[in-house]
């Protein structure tokens, strides 16, 4: 079934976020968001509820869910931002590539999401204002047919859930 779809996608790079329009793929049954970057944004105003912001500078070593150094300086920007914003509340959504099986990758993913949420709430985020989620491999936004492929659907994103 071939599914039309536009939606607006935050990209966070240092806290950099990057509006991106999408046009949707369908291969196998299962429909690709693909994402063009455009014009830099951060504005609190501009949120708004059920939007995504893929945190793209956090990557986790393969089969691992461990926050790694790299991810730390975006992952304090963003538990800033919260604390800056108690209004906000966010999903962390995890995801994985199609490789492994369908059980490993929800396992996988959520726990790397929770590790998400472990660090903002231990850097001073509320936890009642974060929420985990794994996904697995059922929301990919490329193809897992090649190795770049994998490495975009293995990512880490929120969702902007509550704006009080």
């Amino acid at each position: 079934m071939k599914k039309n779809a536009f939606f607006i996608l935050f990209a966070l790079a240092c806290f950099q976020l990057t509006a991106n329009a999408s046009t949707a793929i369908t291969t196998n049954s299962i429909t690709i968001e693909k994402t063009e970057h455009s014009n830099p944004i951060l504005d609190i105003k501009t949120l708004e509820v059920g939007q995504i912001i893929q945190l793209t500078q956090v990557h986790f070593e393969a089969d691992a869910f461990i926050v790694n150094e790299n991810a730390k300086p975006s992952l304090n920007k963003l538990a800033q931002f919260l604390m800056d914003h108690p209004n906000v509340s966010i999903e962390i959504g995890g995801h994985t590539n199609a490789i492994p099986p369908s059980d490993y990758c929800e396992q996988l993913s959520t726990q790397r999401a929770q590790a998400i949420l472990n660090y903002l709430v231990t850097n001073g985020v509320k936890e009642e204002n974060v929420s985990a989620k794994g996904y697995g491999k059922s929301r990919p936004i490329d193809l897992n047919t090649t190795a770049e492929g994998r490495k975009a659907n293995q990512r880490v994103e929120i969702k902007i859930l509550a704006i009080d």
